[in-house]
């Protein structure tokens, strides 16, 4: 398994800490590098089953173990790798009776959809810590989706 180092911001509790790829899903995924200016973003597009709370909304307790749990000191490496699946959903918009008539182009609407399989606690918490960017392992398809739902290219495979 390979080791990826996650650097954070001055601020942060520790200066780094370590992720591992994940061998099983290496047939299908590989390692992204997703840029802080698009975790918000991911954020607000997850799906309904794993929501991620704010950091300031965890209690102490719990903030306290995330930042121990990723201690780089307490661990070699965090043996999960996160893992995102970014999906795209085009719906076309009803037409009214003019337009028709006109021939006018239908518009679509579209709606991008983030899922966690795993991740998200860590995605928050580096997050706040002030991680410039995060890896996560993703199909190539995702990774696209994700650079085409920002509008630019935030996500490069890990090499």
């Amino acid at each position: 398994m390979k080791k990826i180092k996650v650097t954070l911001s001055d601020d942060a509790p520790y200066t780094h800490t370590y992720l591992l790829e994940h061998d099983v899903y290496a047939d299908s995924r590989h390692v992204y590098i997703i840029e802080q200016r698009a975790f918000n973003t991911m954020i607000k597009a997850q799906t309904d089953g794993h929501i991620i709370r704010e950091y300031s909304n965890w209690d102490e307790d719990f903030q306290q173990k995330m930042i121990n749990e990723y201690n780089p000191e307490a661990h070699s490496a965090i043996p999960l790798m996160p893992r995102i699946t970014v999906d795209k959903f085009v719906d076309p918009i009803a037409q009214n009776l003019i337009d028709k008539l006109f021939k006018k182009e239908r518009k679509e609407k579209v709606t991008f959809m983030v899922s966690f399989g795993n991740g998200r606690h860590r995605l928050n918490l580096f997050r706040h810590l002030g991680a410039k960017s995060l890896p996560f392992q993703m199909t190539k398809e995702s990774a696209d989706t994700l650079n085409e739902m920002l509008e630019d290219t935030v996500c490069k495979i890990q090499l």
